[in-house]
């Protein structure tokens, strides 16, 4: 199967919690990270998120990380091939409780 590439991250906070986008990432030398956070989602908020506006290198692979204030966070689970050229956002929501909520992949749609 080959890796999909994407140039952005979308999450929709739909959970009774607010939360911050981040990325997991392993960059083309094999180290491994997570980002500085973006902006606090409030319910009913999205954020896009570019990973290199957070230092995440072209070429990394790159997966959500979603930190729930004073809850348990999660991962989107699939990683993506990061190219800072590319015009596709991986797109997620989260419901759920802060510490009870789930991560919903909503699939890959152009920016």
């Amino acid at each position: 199967m080959i890796m999909q590439t994407i140039g952005s991250l979308n999450l929709a906070n739909n959970g009774g919690f607010v939360c911050a986008g981040k990325v997991s990432f392993i960059d083309p030398n094999g180290g491994t990270g997570t980002s500085d956070r973006w902006d606090m989602i409030a319910l009913g908020q999205n954020e896009t998120m570019k990973p290199g506006d957070r230092g995440v290198a072209s070429g990394s692979l790159v997966q959500m990380y979603i930190d729930i204030v004073a809850g348990n966070d999660r991962t989107g689970g699939t990683y993506f091939l990061y190219d800072p050229a590319s015009p596709r956002c991986a797109n997620y929501s989260i419901t759920g409780t802060t510490l009870n909520s789930t991560v919903h992949f909503g699939g890959i749609t152009p920016v």
